[in-house]
């Protein structure tokens, strides 16, 4: 390969250099925020590659390197990284944002495959700005020219705008452009218009409803409706991106013609009716203020006449604060790799692979999905609980790395089978050290082969009090339904299918869900039910199909779909919680059945848990009784559930 000096290379010196967007080199070759290769060189260099897909290579001495954005590939200990000459340091290497790959080679190195903590990016400066939706920015609008039905949509900087019109009968929508009063309403750094405005003109006993659709919540909202007067009224009301409704604060002077009410139901006043008095435009008698504090996602202006006559009000721009700017996305998928020395690894967020190789290393995944490869005696491995957690150990060949012809021994903790050691044996059968493993839920020969273990942890239940570990529930306790609100369990169970009974019934195997595998955030986070457990699915598939929008499907039928899969597991705990009728209950945000007793999952828990059922349920233990226990949904049979994803 060719020297790593030259033309196009930035190069360090054997001083301690500080490298970053902007350092020239001795040949004029500069760091800048596109493709850079840089090479330190010796010494105890920090290096900040900036923006762009960078190749880095460290050098001797304790370097620190910081990828930046984008994804990077960084070697922090080399001499020369074309020939393969390692040069020890004790280096501080973060991969920063971008999908990276860092080998750190030789020397007792400090990996981070996303940002040094303390670091992570902050919300861009800017955000949290003043902006305002214009009437007169929608196109070059005249006085008394009609507004569309929409949707019209307006960019107002960091935020889109949609307005659109409900249905509207007898109903005139223009622009209109005499001036407007605006007191109390807080414009920043934009400007407020007076003569921009939108008129509503409903007839006799009509309405008019008129929504603004935000692209990202926004916060202290404030505009005015004017001229309402001759028996009309309006309406203010507001819901958060979950499509809560939320608070409006409605404000009036104090000799108005107004009378402000709550007719909703909801806290506070959002209807401000006229007492048949008559007003200009900039009357502020006539004029209510509206505020809203926010997060808005959405804001609904209902104009209602009680009059006889056409009657007018005038809506003006409406002024909000932008929300902040989210910092980059940082969960990045990184390849880490420890080289030589005693490294300390920390994956942190995404989907990262973390490979130990020589030395005593000490790996941790972070969030997420995180796989480990080649490792050693003397290793930890702890792949953490955060995001959506599925940790993998794959053993591939480290048994032969380690020791010619050897074999290695997997050994779960009894109190928790995510945590273990992989003991190393050599062709002789003695063992010759042991990696202690944490936190991993699937450990396999290789990424396709069999699991040897899959630990599945508690599946949160909604409750009162928030989601509980289903393991945690007890009779009495109460569960958030779909169809009944709260209802108390009646029972609570569990059974144990150990490894050797799995393989000898490998149709009991439980079924992985993997999050969004049912829909957006459904499940919210990787889930395991029995093979049999229904899943609520809500389709309009369903409703063409059997005239039912809302279905149950076992578990088992719906692997057709992307992210569902049986997998191996050396063993599981099934665990059941009874209502007094069969409810939808929701469980790691997706609903889901609770314990249904039917004559097949009778006869399959326990004769103890059965009697414990049919002393809470006599009617049981006949078939009437299970015949009308009925089901909260109709069932899909597999071939139905074939049809719908």
């Amino acid at each position: 390969m060719a020297d790593p000096t030259g033309p196009g290379i930035v190069d360090g010196t054997e001083n301690d250099d500080n490298i970053d967007v902007g350092f020239t080199d001795s040949e004029g070759d500069s760091v800048t925020n596109g493709d850079d290769v840089i090479s330190s060189g010796d010494g105890d260099d920090s290096i900040q590659a900036g923006e762009g897909d960078d190749t880095i290579f460290g050098g001797m001495g304790n370097d620190t390197v910081l990828g930046g954005d984008d994804d990077d590939l960084i070697v922090s200990d080399t001499l020369g990284p074309y020939d393969g000459t390692e040069a020890p340091g004790d280096d501080l290497v973060a991969g920063e944002g971008g999908n990276d790959t860092v080998f750190a080679s030789a020397g007792d190195d400090t990996i981070y495959g996303d940002y040094i903590p303390g670091t992570e990016p902050t919300p861009t400066p800017g955000g949290g700005s003043r902006e305002s939706f214009n009437w007169s920015d929608l196109g070059s609008p005249a006085d008394g020219d009609p507004i569309g039905d929409g949707p019209l949509v307006q960019d107002t900087g960091s935020v889109d705008v949609t307005f659109t019109q409900g249905t509207n009968f007898r109903v005139d929508t223009n622009f209109e452009n005499d001036p407007q009063l605006l007191g109390g309403i807080d414009g920043g750094s934009e400007t407020t218009n007076p003569n921009s405005s939108m008129q509503s003109t409903v007839d006799f006993q009509e309405r008019s409803e008129y929504f603004l659709d935000f692209s990202d919540p926004v916060e202290d909202v404030q505009f005015r409706v004017n001229d309402i007067d001759n028996d009309s009224a309006v309406k203010i009301r507001a819901w958060d991106a979950e499509g809560n409704q939320i608070e409006v604060v409605l404000t009036t002077t104090p000799t108005t013609n107004l009378r402000l009410e709550n007719i909703d139901g909801f806290p506070g006043d959002e209807a401000a009716l006229a007492g048949g008095s008559s007003g200009a435009a900039d009357n502020p008698d006539n004029s209510v203020l509206v505020e809203i504090p926010g997060p808005a996602a959405r804001i609904e202006i209902v104009h209602l006449n009680l009059d006889d006559e056409p009657s007018d009000v005038t809506v003006t721009d409406v002024f909000f604060t932008s929300p902040n700017t989210p910092p980059p996305a940082v969960d990045a998928d990184d390849l880490l790799i420890g080289g030589a020395g005693d490294d300390m690894i920390y994956g942190q967020e995404g989907n990262d692979t973390i490979i130990g190789l020589t030395g005593v290393d000490q790996m941790f995944g972070g969030d997420d999905q995180d796989t480990f490869v080649y490792f050693g005696p003397g290793d930890t491995i702890d792949g953490n609980e955060g995001g959506v957690d599925f940790d993998s150990i794959y053993l591939l060949d480290v048994a032969e790395r380690v020791n010619p012809g050897g074999t290695t021994r997997v050994e779960f903790d009894a109190d928790n089978p995510e945590n273990g050691t992989i003991t190393f044996v050599d062709a002789d059968g003695n063992d010759t050290g042991v990696t202690r493993f944490l936190n991993i839920e699937n450990i396999a020969q290789e990424p396709d082969g069999p699991t040897i273990v899959c630990f599945t942890p508690g599946t949160r239940i909604l409750t009162p009090m928030g989601e509980v570990p289903v393991e945690q529930l007890q009779p009495g306790d109460k569960v958030v339904t779909r169809d009944n609100g709260l209802q108390e369990l009646r029972w609570t169970g569990s059974k144990r299918l150990s490894g050797k009974e799995l393989m000898a019934r490998p149709q009991l195997r439980p079924i992985l869900i993997k999050q969004g595998a049912l829909g957006p955030n459904q499940p919210e986070r990787d889930m395991m039910v029995s093979p049999s457990h229904r899943m609520l699915l809500v389709s309009q598939q369903a409703e063409l199909l059997f005239d039912e929008r809302e279905v149950l499907v076992a578990a088992k039928h719906l692997t057709h779909l992307d992210g569902v899969q049986q997998i191996d597991t050396v063993g599981v705990d099934y665990i059941h919680i009874m209502c007094e009728s069969h409810e939808v209950v929701l469980a790691d945000g997706a609903w889901s059945e609770s314990f249904q007793p039917g004559e097949y999952s009778i006869n399959g828990i326990d004769n103890d848990q059965r009697e414990e059922i049919y002393s809470l349920f006599p009617e049981l233990r006949e078939s009437e009784g299970l015949e009308n226990y009925t089901a909260a949904r109709l069932t899909l049979k597999r071939h139905e559930a074939q049809l719908i994803g």
